[in-house]
């Protein structure tokens, strides 16, 4: 029994290594131990963009989009305020609500806020596609 284990091991080949995807998953985990709720939020989202770059060759928001629309079909979907012709999920809208206050005329205390009120669900959304090949 053991043998046939370790022989099914030795003779399927592993996957290729990725830095991007390793270093995502790492994010990952750290991003699930961090008790601030925003900083959570931001490795979280961050360790999705190195998911999207190693899954599409490019880690672009729209790129994070599709995969949380992926596991989230109801995810609300809205115009970005700085270029109405372009979508974004709301938590796209989240993060950059955050880091682009300024040339979005929003609050950053009212961003984080926002944050803290959706953690939960992006959280949960961010574990599925993370177990979601």
């Amino acid at each position: 029994m053991v043998a046939r284990d370790v022989e099914r091991r030795v003779a399927r080949p592993q996957p290729a290594a990725s830095p991007q995807l390793d270093t995502a998953i790492a994010m990952y985990v750290a991003g699930l131990e961090s008790e601030n709720k925003v900083v959570r939020f931001l490795i979280l989202y961050s360790a999705l963009t190195l998911a999207a770059d190693f899954k599409w060759g490019k880690g672009e928001q729209a790129n994070v989009d599709t995969s949380l629309q992926g596991v989230n079909p109801q995810l609300a979907v809205l115009a970005c305020p700085v270029n109405p012709n372009k979508k974004e999920t709301l938590y796209t809208k989240l993060r950059n609500d955050l880091i682009h206050a300024e040339d979005r005329g929003c609050d950053p205390a009212r961003a984080i806020t926002a944050i803290e009120a959706h953690i939960q669900q992006f959280q949960r959304d961010v574990s599925l596609v993370f177990s979601n090949p």
